[in-house]
């Protein structure tokens, strides 16, 4: 965007008012990330402040002015699991092969009418669909938080991410089949 160029200008030249504004602009999607993926606000505040304070350290070396948005993004998404592995948490396993979440899901989904996922998905509430994305693993959970709820494009997310576009939209899909059978499962114990 012209008005990106023109601000990341303004803030280089040392204008305070420009990097508050850049912050403005960016801080509620830094942090609504940051709290999905970490689950503890005070801690998704902190990570926001020290995202920008990064920001502004590295703000000279962005490239691609036109996509300061994804970019910001990219150093909330490593700060985030900067985080999470000082935590000692294998959040991020590059292993897709969990047999038993598949044979879970697999397995229940072929007894279920045939509707996508994302037919389900419509038919859930604001309130239900967040309880359901606050409950997948990181992983997926991240996914379908810059994808849903930023609205980020895929190649968007992918970058951020540091993922192939494969990946990006293969974790989209198991997540989408996740929350379909977690669904069904609440209907179900409704009835």
């Amino acid at each position: 965007m012209a008005d990106d160029s023109a601000l990341i200008d303004r803030v280089l030249a040392g204008d305070r008012d420009a990097f508050e504004s850049l912050v403005r602009a960016h801080q509620h999607r830094v942090y609504t990330l940051l709290y999905r993926l970490l689950r503890d606000r005070e801690t998704a505040q902190d990570l926001t402040q020290e995202v920008f304070l990064k920001v502004y350290q590295r703000l000279a070396d962005l490239k691609e002015r036109n996509k300061l948005g994804a970019w910001i993004m990219q150093v909330a998404h490593n700060l985030g699991l900067d985080h999470i592995k000082k935590r000692r948490v294998d959040a991020f396993s590059a292993d897709f092969a969990d047999e038993l979440t598949e044979q879970r899901v697999h397995g229940s989904l072929s007894s279920t009418p045939i509707e996508s996922p994302e037919e389900i998905v419509l038919k859930m509430t604001p309130g239900t669909l967040s309880t359901l994305i606050d409950g997948l693993d990181i992983k997926y959970r991240e996914v379908l938080t810059l994808r849903f709820v930023q609205g980020f494009a895929f190649q968007d997310i992918a970058k951020i991410m540091g993922l192939p576009l494969t990946t990006v939209k293969f974790r989209k899909h198991y997540a989408m089949q996740i929350l379909k059978e977690k669904w069904l499962e609440t209907e179900e114990s409704r009835r």
